[in-house]
């Protein structure tokens, strides 16, 4: 046995009385329904519940973009606020010589 002293020792040591370490973990009940797929094996789902995935997902995107929206004219305010938009004056200096 190769290991080192302060290692535990393996429980398997090699040897599995089953195929799978986690072949006696008990699993919840799960509904057979989706356990079902379609011949690419990928699981069916009901035309609804697509749709308002869809619906979500797009409201969830457009909502993001409005927020996006306002932060970015908040940001300008607050920098044309501070005088950040501009040339910084020590560059125009060089720039008119």
């Amino acid at each position: 046995m190769n290991q080192f002293p302060n290692q535990p020792p393996n429980p398997l040591n090699g040897k599995s009385s089953s195929p799978h370490p986690l072949a006696n973990v008990n699993l919840p009940n799960i509904d057979p329904r989706l356990l079902e797929s379609d011949n690419n094996g990928s699981p069916k789902y009901d035309s609804k519940t697509i749709e308002v995935v869809k619906k979500v997902y797009i409201t969830l995107i457009v909502i993001g973009l409005v927020i996006g929206g306002f932060l970015s004219v908040g940001v300008l305010a607050v920098m044309k606020h501070f005088g950040l938009l501009g040339v910084p004056p020590a560059q125009v200096q060089q720039q008119t010589k």
